[in-house]
């Protein structure tokens, strides 16, 4: 929604300074008298159009800065949170024989493996 904004923002800054500039073109052949007189206001309009251009392209590029903060820092919880082990309280299964000092895994009826137990 903001590119939306953004777009539709430079695009009538765009059309500004064309009618702008076309009118500064046009006018001196047509209306040569209204046309000197125009010129100033001409001038100042499309001095404002560019000045309001160059302001909202300098806001879209920090808003997009921050966007890709904000994307990164999101992107890095996530691989933070698939690569650490799941600790939701739970203690993790020990693996292995010598896994904390647990007992050693039996056979089929119960019997240590090599005969203990």
């Amino acid at each position: 929604m903001a590119g939306e904004v953004g777009k539709t923002a430079i695009l009538g800054v765009a059309i500004g300074i064309g009618v702008g500039i076309g009118l500064a073109v046009l006018a001196p052949s047509v209306f040569p008298q209204a046309a000197r007189a125009a010129r100033p206001y001409a001038k100042k309009a499309a001095k404002s159009g560019l000045v309001a251009y160059l302001r909202a392209r300098e806001g879209l590029a920090e808003f997009g800065e921050f966007a890709e903060d904000v994307i990164a820092e999101a992107r890095h919880e996530i691989v933070t949170e698939r690569t650490a082990p799941a600790t939701n309280g739970a203690a993790a299964p020990e693996t292995g024989a010598g896994a904390g000092g647990g007992a050693q895994p039996q056979g089929p009826g119960g019997e240590t493996p090599g005969g203990q137990g």
